[in-house]
């Protein structure tokens, strides 16, 4: 199976850059300092008309933590909303309680509004307590995809995280490796782990 390259981007600059350097899949979003926040809609607009492959679009109403009011929300609600009507392929999001367990209901509530879009259940991940039960509780939410560094800084720190995760899928989820992948670690990370799917800042360019 062939691998899939996920490139982070910001903006149109780097999409295009991304595309061109052979990326098969971008996760579209702000603030990549804090970790990654929703897009300002001309933004979203102008990468989902320009590319030719898929765009994930970040759905995040700020940084810190994953616990959100019901204003915050049902802003994420609106923003998915948005996403779907400009096309995107897909949005990367998720919400935690504040004991740091995976909050199954709202969670799905998101991916109901995706409707045909696909749904990667972001980084959250990497902070809940107990990752065995949160990879059971993201599979419960329908989500399409996992996007984790393994608990770690780093996807090499995580190595042995990813390969469990992995393998406790059992292909019910996809798992998406991240945390400073670049062109040249890749390969290896896939030949230990046999992850298919990364993303990365640099996982294309450098």
């Amino acid at each position: 199976m062939n691998i899939i390259r996920e490139a982070c981007v910001e903006n149109l600059q780097q999409a295009l850059e991304a595309e061109k350097n052979g990326a098969e899949r971008l996760e579209l979003c702000d603030n990549l300092a804090c970790g990654g926040t929703s897009n300002a809609y001309g933004v979203m607009k102008s990468v989902i008309q320009a590319m030719e492959i898929p765009v994930m679009c970040m759905v995040r109403p700020r940084g810190g933590d994953f616990v959100y009011s019901d204003a915050e929300f049902e802003s994420m609600k609106d923003d998915i909303e948005i996403c779907r009507l400009l096309g995107a392929a897909g949005v990367v999001s998720g919400i935690l309680r504040e004991n740091g367990e995976v909050d199954v209901e709202r969670t799905k509530l998101l991916i109901d509004v995706c409707e045909n879009m696909s749904f990667t259940f972001h980084k959250a991940f990497d902070l809940c307590p107990d990752p065995p039960q949160a990879l059971e509780d993201i599979i419960k939410t329908g989500a399409d995809r996992l996007l984790t560094s393994g608990q770690k800084n780093t996807a090499e720190e995580g190595l042995s995280m990813l390969s469990r995760l992995h393998a406790a899928a059992a292909g019910r989820i996809q798992i998406v490796a991240a945390g400073k992948i670049t062109k040249a670690n890749l390969k290896n990370l896939q030949n230990q782990t046999q992850i298919i799917e990364f993303h990365g800042k640099r996982i294309v360019s450098n």
